[in-house]
């Protein structure tokens, strides 16, 4: 007996003798997906990769495209493919535009060179504005200025920053070129308009 005879033999066996119900018929189909995979995992043969390839598969015979299971299998291969390029160049992307917006910041807590009896000493070169008769009084509870000018910020330890106050107060937080630095207030000497 050849191996078509046996395989005709089987299906005069188990071939159907009565007209099927249109329930069965629609719950056929439907169920070849679900039965396929119960069949495979039974076996052990049953894997996260061969599930995408027989999605793939029965995916396309839905829409109409005649595939064999060689072919769904690259199809997978290439979707799976494209699908880590695209994840991994948008983390990429959002990695790098993080590093690009994100600005560095120094916090001086220390001097770095101890200051001499002379700096100590010596007076600071800021001048108060002279008072007028029409000069309102100051109001502590607005927020001071930010200035918009380039300045020059000089510390006790005789480091000089150069760039724009941000914001004013018990620390003094200046936006430079190489990004935000905070400074402690009673670590700076005198701050000036930048030459």
């Amino acid at each position: 007996m050849t191996r078509n005879e046996a395989i005709f033999r089987i299906l005069d066996r188990y071939k159907f003798t009565e007209h099927v119900d249109g329930d069965v018929r629609a719950y056929l189909p439907n169920s070849r997906t679900r039965v396929l995979k119960c069949c495979l995992k039974k076996t052990g043969d049953y894997s996260l990769m061969f599930g995408i390839v027989i999605f793939v598969l029965f995916t396309a015979k839905r829409f109409g495209f005649k595939m064999s299971l060689a072919t769904s299998k690259a199809v997978a291969l290439v979707l799976t493919a494209v699908t880590a390029a695209a994840v991994s160049g948008g983390i990429a992307a959002s990695a790098y535009v993080y590093v690009v917006n994100s600005k560095p910041v120094a916090i001086i807590t220390e001097p770095e060179t101890p200051v001499t009896e002379s700096e100590k000493t010596a007076e600071p070169a800021v001048t108060e504005p002279a008072q007028t008769e029409t000069a309102q009084p100051e109001q502590n509870d607005t927020p001071p200025q930010i200035s918009r000018e380039r300045m020059e910020i000089v510390l006790y330890t005789g480091k000089i920053y150069h760039g724009l106050i941000i914001s004013r107060g018990q620390t003094l937080v200046v936006r430079t070129s190489q990004g935000d630095v905070r400074i402690p207030a009673n670590k700076v000497r005198m701050i000036r308009k930048a030459q």
